[in-house]
């Protein structure tokens, strides 16, 4: 035997067989198991919610009503959400975070209000993180726009009030202060619901309440944009599943019927643009100035 065949023999024979498949941690649910994986605590995605109307339409007890999801970080600048939490939602877990600050006359303080939103969101953020809340409320947005005028003020001292152009930076300003709950809300499947106060003006085609289109950034970010009124009617503006519908909700919850498309299939209404337009999203001057337009030209 040459010393190549001896050097060949003294090899370890390979095994023949079916190789073994390396081992997977399995799940209880019978699904291999991953670093990444991560068992949803309710079967709602994370959605942007827009709850947008005037004093007394119903935002609040609109939001506090998606606690039937799970537990509640509502973060609240205004004094009514602990009454109507008691009155009408008191099983569910609702953790009412007041950030609404006041001065010696117990006055709203805007300024000192978001200032204390600012310094304590790391602080919310970082409980969010932890898994032990499953929707977000930030009720009311509407207090951010003045403390960003101000801030933009302050960063250009000469000047008295910004150009219509000059609205987007302080929109950026805005935006400092919702975007981390909005990326948050997105990256760990949480609902986000964001309550807007209006008074007597209307979108017009813009964004809410106002005339600048700057402010049509929130409007993109929103999976859900519901506009609510006093008789308990609800516009639905924008939806993941379909939009530019009316429903009357006196009975119901709206988290009973926002994320459902059956419901939404079954028993609302719904319209063409233009029309839904006209009935929502104008002011009561504009939709009189309609009606006699339309009036005019039937006489004709």
């Amino acid at each position: 035997m040459s010393l190549l065949e001896k050097a060949k023999a003294s090899l370890p024979k390979a095994k023949v067989g079916t190789p073994k498949k390396p081992k997977v941690k399995v799940s209880q649910s019978g699904k291999p198991k991953t670093k990444t994986q991560k068992k949803p605590k309710v079967s709602v995605d994370s959605r942007i919610i827009g709850f947008i109307g005037k004093q007394g339409t119903g935002k609040t007890y609109s939001a506090m009503s998606f606690g039937k999801f799970g537990n509640v970080m509502y973060l609240d600048s205004e004094s009514k959400a602990q009454i109507i939490k008691e009155a009408h939602f008191s099983e569910y877990n609702i953790d009412i975070r007041p950030f609404r600050q006041v001065d010696a006359q117990y006055r709203l303080n805007k300024l000192a209000t978001v200032q204390y939103f600012e310094k304590n969101t790391p602080l919310w953020i970082k409980e969010l993180k932890t898994g032990a809340f499953k929707v977000v409320v930030i009720d009311n947005c509407d207090i951010f726009r003045p403390y960003a005028k101000y801030e933009w003020l302050r960063r250009n001292p000469k000047r008295v009030k910004p150009q219509t152009y000059e609205w987007g930076e302080i929109e950026e300003i805005v935006q400092d202060f919702i975007y981390p709950y909005i990326n948050l809300c997105r990256s760990e499947g949480l609902i986000l619901i964001l309550c807007f106060g209006i008074k007597d003006l209307y979108l017009n085609d813009t964004v809410i309440g106002t005339s600048e289109n700057a402010k049509q950034w929130i409007l993109g970010e929103l999976d859900v944009e519901m506009w609510l009124e006093w008789d308990y009617k609800r516009f639905c503006l924008k939806h993941p599943y379909k939009p530019f519908w009316e429903y009357r909700d006196q009975d119901e919850f709206p988290a009973d019927y926002l994320l459902n498309s059956d419901f939404i299939d079954e028993y609302v209404i719904f319209k063409e643009y233009q029309q839904f337009k006209e009935e929502t999203l104008v002011s009561e001057g504009k939709k009189q100035d309609i009606k006699r337009s339309r009036k005019s030209l039937a006489i004709k």
